[in-house]
């Protein structure tokens, strides 16, 4: 009895045998594999989604922000006439010698409420051509236009002295510095004529070099970003980066060749039919710019190894003739904007 006890003792004291350590070795090597296949499948989801969100956001972003200054473009409070616009720091009439002004006057083409420059700097001083932040291809864009937001004359004298300013009625408008705002020729006194006071602004839009970079190995590929150029205070001009990704900037101009309102024909910039188009003046048949049609190409900011982009673009005049073969991921975002003013 005490010889079958010891016998049933050692039968439960028994290990595993070396065929089912090797089958539960087997078993354990194909879950863990498994599951390294799900994370790496979900890691690689997570990248390709966290990618094309950010193309996403920051295209639609950019394209809303141009969009929103075009909307305002030409816009000067209560008057809707340039040419009615005076005071001590007068407008300045836009000429074939001077349209391109890049200096502290730059504000003061009041008559060119929008204007482009196409695929090029050209002889736009108001775009860096070297150095940090520097003009990297694609359209320019250049606005002037009121701010929205009516200013009372307490807010007026709280600002610097160099900045621009129109107080403007139905009938007149008068422009000058905030260190000039009690000067007689700026002041509007008309009888029963509501007075609104607003901040002028003057910007450019271009793509330019990020000076950021993604490390691949051991290249640095260049981010490019869309900047923003605007006018300082003091005269100079500010240039500011918006939004990181954004490839090419493309613009066509609809002008209104039968004063009917709407665009009859899109141009590039460089085919718009006369100075005056730009300015909202033209006469039929050169008529003038009503509309501007923007393309915005988006890339991600680094490649993605396990994509091969393949693809052609097309924006505006700007055409791929064969495909891009890298591992961009990339978008493109279209609009229209009627201009109101």
């Amino acid at each position: 009895m005490k010889v079958m006890q010891n016998i049933h003792s050692r039968r439960r004291n028994c290990g595993l045998t070396l065929i089912e350590i090797m089958v539960a070795i087997t078993v354990s090597v194909v879950l863990l594999a498994g599951v390294a296949q799900i994370f790496m499948s979900s890691k690689q989801s997570y990248k390709l989604q966290d990618s094309l969100a950010y193309v996403q956001e920051n295209g639609r972003f950019a394209l809303d922000f141009i969009a929103q200054d075009l909307r305002h473009a030409g816009y000067w409070g209560a008057s809707a006439d340039a040419s009615r616009i005076t005071g001590t720091v007068d407008h300045i009439a836009v000429t074939g010698a001077n349209f391109n002004l890049c200096a502290a006057d730059w504000g003061l083409l009041l008559d060119q409420r929008v204007f482009g420059v196409n695929n090029n700097v050209g002889s736009y001083a108001c775009v860096p051509t070297a150095g940090a932040e520097q003009y990297s291809g694609g359209d320019i864009l250049a606005l002037r236009f009121a701010t929205q937001e009516a200013l009372t004359e307490a807010d007026l004298a709280a600002q610097p002295a160099g900045d621009l300013f129109l107080r403007s009625t139905y009938t007149a408008g008068r422009l000058f510095t905030a260190a000039l705002r009690s000067d007689a020729g700026n002041v509007l006194d008309v009888y029963g004529s509501a007075q609104t006071l607003h901040r002028l602004q003057a910007r450019a839009y271009y793509v330019g070099d990020s000076g950021a970079t993604c490390q691949v190995g051991t290249a640095k590929i260049p981010i490019p970003a869309l900047y923003r150029v605007r006018l300082n205070n003091d005269g100079t001009l500010v240039r500011e980066r918006l939004v990181s990704g954004v490839e090419d900037l493309q613009f066509q101009y609809g002008v209104d060749t039968d004063t009917d309102g709407v665009a009859n024909q899109y141009f590039d910039a460089q085919n718009v039919p006369d100075f005056t188009a730009w300015n909202g003046t033209g006469a039929a048949p050169a008529g003038r710019v009503v509309a501007v049609r923007m393309w915005i190409l988006m890339r991600a900011e680094c490649p993605d190894m396990l994509y091969k982009n393949t693809n052609k673009y097309e924006l505006g005049d700007r055409i791929d003739t064969t495909p891009k073969n890298d591992n961009f991921r990339r978008q493109i975002y279209e609009t229209t904007i009627a201009l109101r003013n």
